[in-house]
């Protein structure tokens, strides 16, 4: 005869507990995982939140950096138009009085010529063709200060060309000269350039270049403005 088992009530008393551990156990893995899959999600959102955040900052900080950029180039343009004024209306001033002066010489070359004095008309004449020529450099002088003055204004186009860096810093060292006069009617100083004639023409950005160097010599007049100005407060030894 077979012996049969039985379980003891201690033995039997562990089992249900054993089931239960497992089933419990395994509650907590599911709920645990489930956890996890939620927190995974939330971390997900949150990185998704961040990221479009730091873009919309990230283009926010782009587009007050153009608005700074651009008030800088509106104030620096600010700054010249007085100077740009001046320099204009000396040109303007040149061309009114070579052409008042020619056309009272055409009066007196047609008196000549009248006389009969064919020299002395001729000799007019050649007066008059070298104020047509001076007119001529005032007008093309007037019509550059324009031009760059529009460069000036302008987004940099980031095009190279051929240019006079001579030419270019004359310009802009009469330009920051005259804004600097209209600011402060007391302010003076006196020029002295030595451009080298053989420098050819460089490939450059202009209005950019023209920008430093009006930087450059803002910089350079208000530092011997300041170190006139000290000079003057130092109470000189007796």
């Amino acid at each position: 005869m077979g012996g049969s088992h039985f379980l003891s009530p201690c033995q039997f008393y562990l089992g249900i507990d054993s089931a239960y551990t497992n089933q419990e156990l395994n509650q907590k893995l599911v709920e645990v995982e489930t956890l996890s899959a939620e927190k995974q999600l939330l971390l997900a959102t949150q990185n998704e939140t961040l990221e479009r955040q730091v873009a919309e900052r990230t283009a926010a900080l782009k587009a007050s950096q153009a608005q700074l950029i651009q008030s800088e180039k509106l104030a620096s343009l600010g700054e010249l138009t007085a100077g740009i004024a001046h320099e204009i209306q000396n040109s303007l001033n040149f061309v009114d009085n070579f052409a008042e002066v020619s056309a009272e010489m055409l009066v007196e070359m047609d008196a000549e010529l009248d006389k009969g004095d064919v020299k002395e008309a001729k000799a007019i004449s050649a007066d008059i063709q070298q104020n047509l020529s001076k007119i001529n450099h005032h007008g093309q002088r007037a019509s550059a200060i324009v031009k760059g003055m529009l460069e000036h204004s302008r987004a940099s186009t980031g095009i190279k060309e051929l240019t006079d860096l001579n030419a270019l810093a004359d310009e802009y060292l009469r330009l920051a000269y005259h804004g600097l006069r209209a600011k402060d009617s007391t302010f003076n100083a006196m020029m002295e350039t030595h451009f080298d004639e053989s420098l050819p023409k460089v490939e450059v950005i202009p209005q950019d270049i023209g920008r430093v160097l009006l930087n450059l010599i803002n910089n350079a007049f208000y530092a011997v403005n300041e170190r006139a100005k000290q000079k003057m407060k130092v109470t000189p030894l007796l």
